[in-house]
């Protein structure tokens, strides 16, 4: 399980948000990946203040976990809620469909961690200079309101500008893209299709239904031309919509504006996914079950891996684990005679698992590290194999071997000579554990 910046500074136990979807991220829905594990969120949207401070308060007493606030900024009661989320004492805040410079000032002095949804560079580095903690750098693969790059391309080039830590949103329904946002120089993901069919969320289940039978292409982007492009799943309304929106000579700008007002709370709300507007990301052909939103994450992070580890018993029950305990000492701590099952190292008979025999001095599990002139990966240069030992040192064998072969060159810039790694260490170390974490050790490989 990686953690990061994002989790420890917000007391989360893993480091996804929820994404502030309007007509969608009610209390309900925060609450329950809050409990989750994640970070919800409430979409203000549209509301006043006193309807978002009812929604706050509705959140607080269903958990007792950090959750936050997302603040579209074109609604005309930003100004409201702005000082509601203070007064509420929210602790985070994030930011879409403007700049929240404005308000700033008056949330950082209250404390409060705002974290603006950025879709290019020049924002980024803006909000960093007011005091953001962190950006959401969302893609184009999004459902909802979309920018012109892709998560690929927009993330990386956010990381490489802005000194704070970079969520990264667009495109992400499970492990493997959340493992590509972090090889990226993420420190979180942001998800919203997906947990649009949680169990928490409330909204109306004929959208839930559409949901689960997109298929790869069933989303389209439409409103190009009022400069406010939207991704939804494609129906009768934006086949209308989108013939409407290429006929300048019978449909203005005010009557195309009128066409989309109302139309997601009518699929969301009431179930009309035929003349609403179901908005969802490119992923959503890959959500194809409804499940509880502590379920979707731990699937998400393989936590669920680790659990079923435990119950496979280990082949071999004449383990030793002098490695981990020089592992613990080395890092300040000590195992005590207890470790076996304070580290769900036994299954419920009390013997060894598959999780012990992972971490034993001796097992047959090996990682390969291989070397490739090129990049075609036909001209083999080197084959090491590391393991049949503690994993933690066969991780940590493997780092110290890609640490040595992580190239450092000095550019000469400007203001003096820096010094530049190949590759980012810290993006390839949690890359690399991330990949160890996450293989399927059931199958004794």
């Amino acid at each position: 399980m990686i953690h990061t910046v994002i989790d420890k500074e917000l007391g989360l136990e893993f480091p996804i948000f929820q994404g502030g979807m309007a007509w969608v991220a009610d209390a309900s829905l925060a609450a329950g990946v809050s409990n989750a594990g994640g970070l919800g969120l409430i979409a203000a949207m549209n509301s006043n203040g006193e309807q978002l401070r009812e929604e706050i308060r509705k959140c607080k007493e269903m958990t007792d976990k950090p959750f936050g606030v997302n603040i579209m900024l074109m609604s005309p009661f930003a100004d409201e809620v702005a000082k509601v989320v203070v007064e509420e004492g929210v602790k985070v805040v994030t930011t879409g469909a403007g700049t929240p410079t404005k308000y700033m000032p008056m949330w950082t002095e209250a404390g409060i961690k705002v974290i603006p949804v950025v879709a290019s560079v020049a924002l980024a580095r803006m909000v960093e200079k007011r005091g953001a903690f962190a950006v959401i750098a969302e893609g184009g693969e999004s459902g909802g309101h979309v920018g012109d790059l892709t998560t690929m391309a927009l993330v990386p080039q956010v990381v490489d500008a802005v000194n704070i830590p970079v969520i990264a949103a667009g495109g992400i329904a499970d492990g493997r893209q959340i493992a590509a946002a972090f090889m990226l120089g993420a420190k979180g993901v942001q998800v919203g299709t997906r947990f649009l069919v949680c169990n928490e969320c409330t909204i109306a289940q004929e959208y839930k239904d559409k949901i689960l039978k997109a298929k790869d292409i069933d989303t389209v982007v439409t409103g190009k031309r009022l400069g406010h492009p939207v991704r939804a799943i494609k129906n009768s309304f934006t086949k209308e919509y989108q013939a409407c929106e290429y006929d300048r000579s019978n449909c203005d700008d005010e009557t195309l504006e009128n066409m989309g007002t109302g139309k997601l709370r009518l699929a969301a709300r009431e179930g009309d996914v035929k003349n609403g507007t179901v908005l969802a990301g490119q992923v959503a052909a890959m959500v194809n079950r409804e499940q509880p939103a502590r379920e979707m994450i731990e699937e998400m992070f393989a936590r669920r891996i680790k659990n079923s580890l435990k119950e496979i018993e280990s082949p071999r029950q004449d383990l030793t684990f002098r490695q981990l305990k020089i592992h613990y000492e080395g890092n300040g701590m000590i195992l005590n005679d207890n470790f076996a099952r304070n580290l769900n190292l036994l299954t419920d008979e009390g013997k060894y698992n598959y999780n012990a025999y992972l971490l034993a001095d001796e097992n047959n599990i090996s990682i390969k590290l291989v070397k490739y002139l090129g990049t075609n990966k036909m001209e083999l240069i080197e084959n090491q194999e590391y393991g049949y030992c503690c994993l933690i040192t066969a991780t940590q064998r493997i780092l110290d071997r890609l640490t040595a072969e992580n190239t450092v060159y000095a550019k000469i810039e400007y203001n003096g000579r820096k010094e530049v790694e190949m590759i980012d260490s810290k993006a390839l170390k949690e890359a690399v554990i991330n990949a160890i974490v996450h293989n399927d050790y059931s199958y004794g490989n």
